[in-house]
C-alpha cells in the first residue's frame, strides 16, 4: 500500500495465498495488471480500493467501474477478488459521527473509518444490482469542482551570491553578535497551560482572562530570554494548540475536527484539519501576539509560522489531487501575514517545513514535480523585502539526496536537527556552495537529557570546519513544547555560555 508496484509479475511466484494492492494512492497497479493481461487462478487478490488515508468519501460508482475493469482480466472472477481498504484504517478517526462543529458542506463529502467500512458494503451491493444507497452516498462528491494540475511550474533565478548582498542589509539591520543564539519557536506547554486552554475551549472561562494569561505567558517569557541572553527571541507559542491545527483554524478553506484524534508518532496523537474549499486568510494568524512580544524587547522577535508543504502533508484534503493550487493557495495567505508582520516592525520571519521530505513521494519519477510546486510555494509565502531575515526550519530529514532542492528555498537561515548524529548531517553541504547561514541543532530536545557542552562543541566545530565562523547560529533541534521548564533554561543557559566563549575565541 502506498504506491504502485513495478514487479507485480514477480509477486506471482511468491507462495501466497493472496496477494494485496492498493488501487487509490496510483494508477500504476490497475496499468500494470491490464499489460500483463492475467492474475494467477489459484491466489485471491485483495483490492484495496477504498481509501484508508483520506477521509474524502468514495464514488462508489468509479470504484465499480475499476472493479469491472479488473474482472476482464484473465484469472480474476468473482470468487477470488475481495474488496478492501487501500491500508490500514489507524490513519483516520473512528467515526464522523463525533463531530458537531464540521461544516455540512464539509460532512456531506468524509467518511472516517467507521464510515469506510460502510463504503466497502455499499460497493459490494452496488455491484450486486442494488444501487440506489450509493448513488445517494455519492451524490455531493461528484458536485466538487475539479482543476487542471500545472504541468511547468517556473522557479525563482536565486543564486547563492545572493544571499551575500541581502546578508549585508540584514546584518546592519538585525544587529547581530557573532554565533548568534535563538530557539525554534515553542516553548514549554506546562499543565497550567492545558488547563487553561481547556477551560477556555469549554467556555468556562471568557476570552479576555484566556487573553490576557496568553499575554503575561509571553511577557515572562521574553523577560527570561534576556535574562538568559538569546539574541533573537520568540513569543512561546503558547496560543497554538498545534503547529497546523492553529493555522488552520483561522484560515478560510479548513475546517477542524472536535474528535478526530490519530497517532501522530509513540503515543503522541493529534487531530488532522480537512481542507475542503479554497484557502483564504480570513483575518491575521500571529500578528497579535508577535507584535506584543516585540514591544517588550529590543531584540528581534521572530514571526513563525507553518509552511504550506507541512499544512498540506499533516492535514486530510477533500479537494483531490491539485496540491500545487492548494499550496499556493496557503502560501498567499501566508505573504500577506508576512508582509503584516515586517510593516509592523518584525524583522524575521521563520517558516517551519519539517514535513518537507517526509511528503515526498516515494516514486523517484514524481519527486521532481514535488519539488517543483513545494519550493514555489514556499518562495512564495516569503517573498519579502531582502533586508527581513528569513529562516526556515527542517527536523529530523536527510538532506544528503535532495539537498539541490534545498538550496533552491529562498532563505537565509535554516534550522536542521543535528544533535542525535553528532552533526553528521552537515556533510550534505560540506559538498556544496552554500555560503547562507545555519543553525545545527546543538540539543537533542527528544532525548530524556539536557544540553551538554560536548556535543554542543562537538557539533559547532563541524559546523565551522564546514561552513565557516560567520554562518553558524547555535539553538536546539526543534520547539520546546514537550519539555519542563527546568532543563530548558538550564540547556538554553549552556547554549549561550557557549556561545560567548566562542565570540572570546573568534572575535565578536
Amino acid at each position: 500500500y502506498y504506491e504502485g508496484v513495478d514487479f507485480i509479475r514477480q509477486l506471482y511466484e511468491l507462495p501466497f495465498a493472496s496477494i494485496g494492492l492498493d488501487f487509490t494512492s496510483n494508477d500504476t497497479n490497475l496499468a500494470q495488471l491490464e499489460k500483463i493481461g492475467y492474475f494467477p487462478e489459484n491466489k485471491n487478490l485483495i483490492c484495496g480500493i477504498i481509501d484508508g488515508r483520506n477521509p474524502r468519501r468514495a464514488n462508489i460508482e468509479n470504484k465499480a467501474k475499476l472493479i469491472s475493469r479488473l474482472l476482464k482480466i484473465k484469472g480474476i472472477t468473482k470468487e477470488n477478488l475481495l474488496l478492501s481498504n487501500s491500508c490500514p484504517l489507524i490513519h483516520l478517526p473512528v467515526t464522523i459521527d463525533l463531530e458537531t462543529n464540521i461544516s455540512a458542506a464539509a460532512k456531506n463529502i468524509m467518511s472516517f473509518a467507521q464510515e469506510k467500512l460502510y463504503e466497502l458494503y455499499l460497493l459490494k451491493e452496488y455491484l450486486s444490482g442494488s444501487k440506489k444507497k450509493a448513488k445517494e452516498w455519492s451524490k455531493a462528491i461528484k458536485r466538487q469542482k475539479q482543476y487542471p494540475i500545472p504541468k511547468n511550474i517556473k522557479l525563482s533565478s536565486f543564486k547563492e551570491k545572493d544571499y551575500l548582498r541581502r546578508r549585508k542589509l540584514q546584518d546592519k539591520f538585525l544587529n547581530l553578535p557573532l554565533f548568534p543564539t535563538t530557539t525554534i519557536g515553542s516553548f514549554p506547554q506546562d499543565s497550567q497551560l492545558r488547563k487553561m486552554r481547556y477551560n477556555f475551549a469549554s467556555k468556562t472561562i471568557p476570552a479576555a482572562v484566556y487573553e490576557e494569561f496568553i499575554r503575561n505567558k509571553i511577557k515572562e517569557l521574553i523577560r527570561l530570554q534576556e535574562e538568559i541572553g538569546l539574541d533573537m527571541l520568540v513569543h512561546g507559542e503558547f496560543e497554538r494548540t498545534d503547529m497546523v491545527e492553529f493555522f488552520a483554524q483561522r484560515l478560510k478553506g479548513f475546517t477542524t475536527t472536535e474528535k478526530g484524534w490519530v497517532i501522530s508518532y509513540g503515543t503522541r496523537v493529534y487531530r488532522p484539519p480537512i481542507i475542503y474549499k479554497e484557502i483564504k486568510r480570513k483575518k491575521p494568524l500571529t500578528v497579535k501576539e508577535i507584535t506584543y512580544a516585540q514591544s517588550l524587547t529590543n531584540k528581534p522577535v521572530k514571526g513563525i509560522f507553518t509552511g504550506p508543504v507541512t499544512m498540506i502533508a499533516w492535514s486530510y484534503n477533500l479537494r483531490g489531487p491539485n496540491l500545487p493550487k492548494i499550496a499556493f493557495e496557503i502560501a498567499k495567505a501566508l505573504n500577506k501575514e508576512s508582509k503584516e508582520l515586517a510593516k509592523k516592525g518584525i524583522k524575521a520571519i521563520q517558516i517551519d517545513e519539517p514535513a518537507i521530505k517526509e511528503y515526498m513521494p516515494l516514486k523517484k519519477k514524481k519527486q521532481n514535480f514535488y519539488f517543483r510546486w513545494a519550493i514555489s510555494a514556499f518562495n512564495r509565502a516569503i517573498k519579502l523585502d531582502p533586508k527581513i531575515q528569513i529562516h526556515t526550519h527542517m527536523c529530523y530529514s536527510e538532506f544528503s539526496d535532495i539537498i539541490k532542492w534545498i538550496l533552491k528555498l529562498n532563505f537565509d537561515v535554516i534550522t536542521i536537527e543535528a544533535a542525535r548524529a553528532g552533526g553528521d548531517i552537515l556533510d550534505a553541504f560540506r559538498r556544496n556552495v552554500f555560503l547562507r547561514q545555519m543553525g545545527p541543532g546543538v540539543w537533542d530536545i527528544h532525548s530524556k537529557y539536557p544540553a551538554n557542552t560536548a556535543t554542543i562543541k562537538t557539533i559547532i566545530k563541524k559546523a565551522i570546519a564546514t561552513l565557516g565562523k560567520n554562518k553558524i547560529w547555535l539553538n536546539p533541534d526543534c520547539g520546546l513544547k514537550t519539555r519542563n521548564w527546568e532543563e530548558v533554561i538550564i540547556s538554553l543557559k549552556l547554549i549561550v555560555k557557549e556561545a560567548r566563549l566562542l565570540r572570546k575565541k573568534y572575535g565578536s
